[in-house]
């Protein structure tokens, strides 16, 4: 009796070491899969294309679901256990399955993101119900990260992500446009001061020419300068400085700033400011 027990405890041990081995196999393969659809979707040259990362995300998830699941048909009982506990907790029923429709509903926001492409990654956006801008870093199953100026990131559900309005500066097109409003005082000349702000910003490098071909041929002006209004103590202009992309806009606008002030001083042409006088107290004597 005691040799048949002997017996059995080594051929149990055995089948455990077995089982042991091919779930060690069988996460190894499933690994090794993983990390060759990532080389294979690392190696295409849009690999940052919203499409292609969200199909590589569902893709790995897919195999490491299969693998898991691989895993625990090796273990006996395991299954059934499984049933077993779920059939007697209803709570735990109620929370997989609302748990469940979450995550499902920001994968399938995720797709429709995916799809028909309200934003791609690298693209400058204003989420205007959360009043948050940034630029899009990247996109998974369940959720998108917003880089922020101040290099934060934001984690949003894709849901939340879906329902939003959102403002894209690369949609269609990444050039933008930003006011440049300059004062000159009405001593000042008017004309010379409209031609050295025009100059000032058609000659900056970073500087988008939007005019039409048609417009070019009959040679219309690089830079446009209006006279927005008479103020209190000055004419001011107004002016847009067009950069390809936004990153290019704050700078650009103000080296021209700067340019223009520059320039106007070396002109004559004052740009007004408010001046205080202070006039002493008359004390009788």
């Amino acid at each position: 009796m005691e040799a048949l027990q002997a017996i059995w405890k080594t051929v149990s041990e055995t089948a455990w070491i077995a089982i042991l081995l091919q779930a060690a196999l069988t996460f190894l393969i499933t690994w090794g899969v993983v990390k060759l659809i990532n080389r294979a979707f690392e190696k295409l040259k849009n690999k940052k294309n919203l499409n292609i990362q969200f199909l590589r995300r569902i893709l790995t998830g897919i195999v490491w679901i299969i693998g898991v699941l691989q895993i625990l048909s090796l273990i006996p009982g395991m299954s059934s256990l499984a049933r077993t506990v779920l059939a007697g907790s209803g709570i735990a029923a109620v929370v997989i399955g609302l748990a469940a429709q979450e995550s499902c509903g920001n994968l399938v926001s995720g797709f429709l993101i995916a799809v028909f492409h309200p934003f791609n990654v690298g693209d400058r956006v204003h989420l205007i119900g959360s009043n948050l801008t940034g630029w899009v870093e990247d996109i998974t199953l369940r959720h998108t990260v917003i880089r922020t100026s101040t290099n934060s990131r934001i984690i949003i559900p894709n849901s939340e992500m879906s329902t939003e309005k959102i403002e894209n500066s690369d949609y269609a097109d990444s050039a933008v446009s930003d006011a440049i409003e300059v004062s000159v005082s009405y001593e000042s000349d008017l004309e010379r001061a409209m031609e050295i702000m025009g100059q000032v910003i058609g000659d900056h490098p970073l500087y988008y020419d939007t005019r039409s071909r048609e417009e070019k041929l009959k040679d219309a002006p690089k830079v446009r300068v209006f006279v927005k209004e008479f103020a209190d103590s000055g004419i001011v202009l107004r002016a847009s400085m067009w950069t390809r992309t936004i990153n290019e806009n704050y700078g650009a606008c103000s080296d021209a700033r700067f340019a223009i002030k520059k320039a106007f001083d070396q002109e004559g042409i004052e740009i007004p400011y408010q001046k205080l006088v202070i006039l002493p107290e008359n004390k009788e004597s």
